[in-house]
């Protein structure tokens, strides 16, 4: 019966659609043992702490659904207070990383939240780089932020803005073509014209 009342709250108060109930159930099997009450008040939670709308909300809880199980005074609210004030308190700036990365809030504040953004923060670059960087293992972790910190060394000690690649220079194309090697190996002539003599009169032998 419990069952019944969390699918018809999922189904028909938050307005997933069944493929989305179905994940959530599925990813987060604690979740049906969790009263109205409790997921209404984590949403509301969620809602609330990130500025969403209830679409909004429905994109974070389908991309992360174990969040509707993780208790709020002892896991998303430390998590959501230390990434607001990394972020400045810009609320709209991680706003949009929790909607682009709603598994962010999955992760352990002390573990893997935390040491990361301020990794990231002591090497000059802004913490929004954590919804990048929070899936990596600690040694690719580790590669990408030492690549990090050399580009915003190579800048002035600024992080580069968002979208700056170095442009790669084509390599001009020779105009010769290989054929085939002498006893040295191969040699390079150059491309014979489709009309001269010199490449109608070529005969090609094919072995079976």
């Amino acid at each position: 019966r419990k069952i019944k009342h969390v699918v018809g709250f999922l189904r028909y108060e938050f307005n997933l659609d069944a493929s989305q109930v179905k994940r959530v159930i599925f990813q987060s099997p604690p979740t049906l043992g969790l009263s109205d009450d409790n997921l209404k008040m984590t949403i509301q939670f969620l809602r609330e702490t990130f500025q969403l709308d209830d679409d909004d909300a429905r994109k974070v809880v389908v991309g992360m659904p174990t969040l509707l199980a993780c208790a709020i005074d002892s896991n998303l609210r430390p998590k959501s207070e230390f990434l607001l004030q990394a972020f400045d308190n810009d609320e709209e700036e991680l706003k949009a990383i929790i909607l682009k990365q709603p598994s962010l809030l999955g992760y352990s504040l002390k573990k893997r939240i935390q040491p990361r953004v301020e990794s990231l923060i002591a090497i000059g670059a802004h913490p929004r780089s954590v919804s990048v960087g929070i899936t990596m293992t600690d040694a690719n972790f580790r590669i990408w932020l030492d690549e990090k910190a050399v580009k915003i060394a190579e800048n002035g000690g600024v992080e580069p803005p968002r979208g700056t690649h170095k442009k790669r220079i084509p390599r001009p194309r020779s105009s010769a073509i290989v054929l085939a090697g002498d006893a040295s190996g191969q040699k390079e002539a150059s491309a014979l014209d489709k009309t001269s003599p010199e490449r109608s009169s070529r005969v090609v032998h094919w072995k079976r």
